[in-house]
């Protein structure tokens, strides 16, 4: 596993600056018995912030970057069933069923997380009813998320694909400049580098992006939501719902 350099704990102060929005809603109470626990990491890309099949020592609030919930097959192949970004965490599932996790968590777009012991967080969440509401809510989301996944790699274009996948890493990291490779799509979306290149040339010419090597911009990001199959709103209205919940 790897990890990035760890920066001092949270205090009080930072709970008014934090950009995870479950952490940011938490009561005062709440973050105060957390921050001495709470260090903040930088993720960088690729990094695993924990592997599938493995008891979960820490989970992460993600403040910036995005991070991939990869599932491994035994022949080495790999697809993303769902991604967090600032709204979430990574090894939710885990703790709280006390399993090994069922996904691989890669660092797909680099930023910074505060990362917090496991048993930490199961104390926690066993005592604050706040707490176990947003994370119910948000075990939802990620359900939702991967169910609508599913249904969209079985029914929909690889260009509906693409699109969808591109939009839905914009919005969970707020930029149109993106960092990825064909390769790195490919293995998300469980396709051919070759296909994911061709689909990326017909948004090239269409003029909704623009790709160099290992770079993706969106040049025209409504339409580029027009071209996505309706997976797309399905699985950002959820997020924006969570979203407004822990921002009410």
């Amino acid at each position: 596993m790897t990890h990035s350099h760890s920066h001092d704990k949270a205090d009080a102060q930072d709970k008014r600056r934090c950009k995870n929005s479950i952490l940011a809603a938490l009561p005062d109470a709440t973050w105060e018995r957390l921050a001495p626990h709470l260090h903040r990491v930088l993720l960088h890309q690729g990094d695993a912030l924990h592997e599938s099949d493995a008891l979960v020592e820490y989970v992460y609030f993600i403040e910036s970057g995005m991070i991939s919930l990869v599932v491994d097959a035994p022949d080495g192949q790999q697809v993303e069933a769902g991604v967090t970004g600032s709204e979430g965490l990574v090894g939710l599932a885990s703790v709280l069923c006390q399993q090994p996790t069922f996904h691989r968590a890669v660092v797909q777009l680099p930023g910074q997380a505060y990362r917090l012991p496991a048993d930490t967080f199961s104390q926690e969440w066993q005592r604050d009813s706040q707490l176990q509401q947003l994370l119910h809510h948000y075990l939802y989301v990620l359900f939702a998320q991967a169910s609508q996944t599913a249904l969209c790699n079985r029914i929909h274009t690889l260009e509906e694909r693409l699109s969808r996948w591109l939009m839905t890493v914009r919005d969970r990291v707020q930029s149109n400049d993106l960092d990825l490779t064909h390769e790195f799509i490919s293995h998300m979306l469980g396709v051919r580098r070759s296909g994911v290149t061709v689909a990326l040339s017909t948004l090239q010419q269409a003029g909704l992006i623009d790709t160099s090597r290992g770079h993706i911009a969106i040049l025209n990001d409504q339409q580029l939501e027009n071209c996505c199959c309706q997976c797309y709103r399905v699985i950002q209205h959820q997020f924006q719902m969570f979203t407004d919940r822990t921002s009410a």
